[in-house]
């Protein structure tokens, strides 16, 4: 290190800095600099240095003039613009400069302050220039700015969502109420098909852009995993380009396993995307399922997983693979080799977290220049039929009995629902809020079998009204619906959300099953 103490004539104009204050400068972690009169550096500390030498720049301007230095919007700066010509030609503090500045280390961020020195009798001697490095401070900043504006999206999305469902499912519904009532060669069965099949599209739609936004309802239950990547197959050759090759391909007898599908669909999206990343010049990209049964060793090194027999699927790419050093941080939250405002550095970690909380596990295979394999296990599910979703269930519908109290501020919801409930058999006591449906119990005879609301409603939400009947009818069943992602108010009521909540867009015949689903124990009884 360059000692204080080899000050040329232009900067000694007092005595020079004891053996302790060397020592403090070269282990703070600031970079300093002390320039002369010229701006020739004098002095610079470990931190200044950067990785340099000592003897590169003692004796040099402050910025060579051949650095390419920038300012925070990325502007090239000249030299005549940089911190220390400035304080010593106007003689006066800069403070606040943030430039970009090479090091041998590579590109790092200085938030820079100059401060001019004079002799006794005015005379400008020199500066000194201190320098905050505040590289990871703003790439920090730079990932919480995407990640909230990802969650602004997020939130827009969600917005719109519950606006979209319940048009979606006062269409669907409609359509379908009619498609029963018309002879099924008739060509107006052939359009109301057309519409119920357009309204499905539509509600696929918006899950997807729930599941991309994150904002989607967790609903864990049975899926075909098959049926499910064949799906997620065809919505990726639309988003991973031409220059990508995607081959696909399921095993012999795929199991099933307990998961959200739509938390499944976002493993799969965020993995593929990040392959296509990784092969901006095009290559090839393999997704494939297979029953696998894990070894003790494998199984051991990752506690926590629900079983030994597992559905394993496959996201393999040709792109340029992962360092070691990048590998072992892979799954670390807001952790990105994307360049800034590309990622937030939450896909892979969200994965992590979606798969962990299914009892399963991810493993990871990259070298550089040879592409990456991520392998998702997930508990297989054995002797399916119990847990089943129930909108996969075949046996007839029937007609049911018992009083309803449906509550949903919705006009065109609320008619649809009252409408399929009445054709099969149910008495329907109608509310547009919770205040009103609580006014129509009070003045209702009668025990009512089962409630049905919305959770998020104007004035009295439904959770809050589930508790105000619960406690006036003890044992009382009920079912939510919700159009909103955000389940934060319906979770306050302790509901198990796959007998309790029914999200929006649904069938008819989704509807009468679930009610029927909590009406059965109640008439067992």
């Amino acid at each position: 290190m360059h000692s204080l103490r080899t000050m040329d004539s232009n900067v000694a104009g007092t005595d020079a800095p004891d053996e302790r204050l060397d020592e403090i400068l070269r282990h703070t972690a600031a970079g300093v600099v002390m320039v002369n009169r010229e701006g020739r550096i004098q002095y610079a500390n470990a931190a200044a240095l950067g990785g340099r030498q000592a003897e590169e720049v003692i004796g040099q301007l402050a910025a060579d003039p051949t650095w390419k230095l920038t300012d925070e919007h990325g502007r090239a700066l000249s030299y005549d613009e940089l911190p220390v010509p400035t304080a010593l030609r106007e003689r006066r503090e800069v403070s606040g400069f943030l430039m970009g500045i090479p090091m041998p280390v590579g590109m790092r961020w200085m938030l820079v302050t100059v401060v001019p020195l004079f002799h006794g009798d005015g005379e400008l001697r020199g500066a000194v220039a201190t320098l905050d490095d505040v590289t990871e401070r703003r790439a920090l900043a730079a990932q919480l700015a995407q990640a909230q504006k990802m969650e602004g999206i997020g939130q827009l999305a969600g917005g719109m969502a519950h606006d979209f469902n319940n048009l979606l499912t006062g269409i669907l519904g409609t359509a379908q109420l009619a498609l029963a009532g018309v002879p099924t060669d008739s060509p107006l069965a052939d359009d109301l098909r057309q519409i119920s099949a357009a309204a499905q599209r539509g509600a696929a739609l918006t899950r997807q852009v729930l599941t991309f936004a994150r904002k989607q309802v967790i609903q864990p239950r049975v899926i075909d995993v098959a049926l499910l990547t064949d799906g997620t197959v065809a919505l990726l050759r639309r988003m991973i380009g031409e220059h990508i090759v995607l081959r696909h391909a399921n095993g012999p007898k795929v199991g099933s396993v307990k998961i959200d599908p739509g938390e499944l669909e976002q493993v799969i999206v965020n993995m593929a995307i990040n392959a296509r990343d990784a092969m901006p010049d095009g290559g090839e990209l393999w997704i494939t399922s297979e029953n696998r049964r894990v070894d003790a060793a494998l199984a051991d090194a990752h506690p926590g997983a629900g079983s030994r027999e597992f559905v394993a699927l496959t996201i393999r790419d040709s792109g340029h693979g992962m360092s070691p050093e990048v590998l072992s941080r892979a799954f670390e939250p807001f952790y990105t080799t994307k360049s800034v405002g590309s990622g937030t550095g939450l896909g892979l970690s969200i994965c992590y977290g979606i798969v962990r909380h299914a009892h399963g596990f991810i493993t990871v295979d990259s070298t550089v220049g040879q592409g990456t394999t991520f392998v998702v296990y997930l508990p297989r599910v054995l002797g399916v039929g119990v847990d089943v979703a129930v909108e996969n269930d075949t046996a007839p519908l029937g007609q049911g009995t018992g009083a309803i109290l449906l509550v949903e501020d919705e006009v065109a919801v609320r008619t649809v629902v009252e409408r399929i409930l009445r054709k099969h058999g149910y008495l329907v006591l109608a509310a547009g809020s919770g205040y009103e449906a609580l006014a129509v119990h009070e003045r209702t005879p009668q025990s009512i079998s089962l409630l049905i609301t919305d959770v998020i409603m104007p004035g009295m939400r439904g959770p809050e009204l589930a508790r105000t009947l619960v406690t006036r009818q003890p044992g009382l069943p009920v079912l939510f619906t919700t159009g909103y992602a955000d389940l934060s108010a319906g979770q306050e009521s302790d509901f198990d959300p796959e007998r309790n909540l029914l999200v929006k867009p649904f069938t008819p015949e989704h509807l009468v099953r679930r009610v029927q689903q909590l009406l059965v124990p109640q008439a067992a009884e």
